[in-house]
């Protein structure tokens, strides 16, 4: 199942948005099933979170149902009951194997509101050997991470726009709103008001 995510769906926080899904598929008497045991869930798997305030073209998850449901019914179902800015977009029957993405490459569009990219900052980075930066983990702790070898490809359109692809690896996790501060030094308000948009994963060819 592939949702877009947008508008002021990119403040639902991971937990909010499953929990927007379950009622969803709830209420549209999606037959959905449930694990076993003593306390039996919903068959539901997302792919990685998307950090709040990022919105998203393409983001997937899977959902176990019973046989008789149909894709397009369960797309149609899903769509009559979720909030404004998700929307699902595709559904179709998993695979028995679900492919495994090795070091995917993220792409993401971005769009300043307030203020311009500098030019020569970013020239200044892509000339960098390494750019060594500190990024607090979810456990408070301090973690250090060359920028250079997440950030694949850094591109201006123009002054307030920008194109951005990185690399993602298990325990370094960087942000584009990282990207924003510690290459072109943009402050808190301006990385906010900007328009940060997910478009999609490939693998890597490496």
């Amino acid at each position: 199942m592939y949702y877009s995510k947008q508008g002021a769906a990119k403040y639902f926080g991971h937990l909010e948005l499953v929990n927007i899904f379950l009622r969803a598929l709830k209420r549209a008497d999606i037959a959905v099933k449930y694990s076993e045991g003593f306390h039996p869930k919903p068959k539901v798997a997302f792919d990685n979170p998307l950090p709040v305030g990022i919105e998203s073209l393409k983001e997937r998850f899977i959902v176990t149902v019973a046989d008789r449901m149909r894709p397009q019914a369960v797309m149609d179902g899903l769509n009559a009951h979720l909030p404004a800015g998700l929307m699902i977009t595709h559904c179709q029957l998993a695979p028995k194997k679900m492919p495994v993405n090795h070091d995917p490459l993220v792409h993401y569009q971005v769009v300043l509101k307030e203020g311009l990219f500098d030019e020569a900052r970013l020239g200044a980075f892509n000339n960098m050997p390494a750019a060594p930066i500190q990024l607090t983990n979810r456990k408070g702790k301090l973690k250090k991470i060359d920028l250079k070898a997440i950030v694949e490809r850094c591109e201006l359109v123009d002054a307030r726009q920008l194109k951005l692809t990185l690399r993602f690896e298990p325990g370094k996790t960087v942000r584009p709103f990282d990207v924003l501060h510690h290459i072109f030094n943009l402050n808190e308000e301006q990385v906010k008001q900007a328009t940060i948009t997910k478009l999609g994963e490939v693998l890597s060819d490496l």
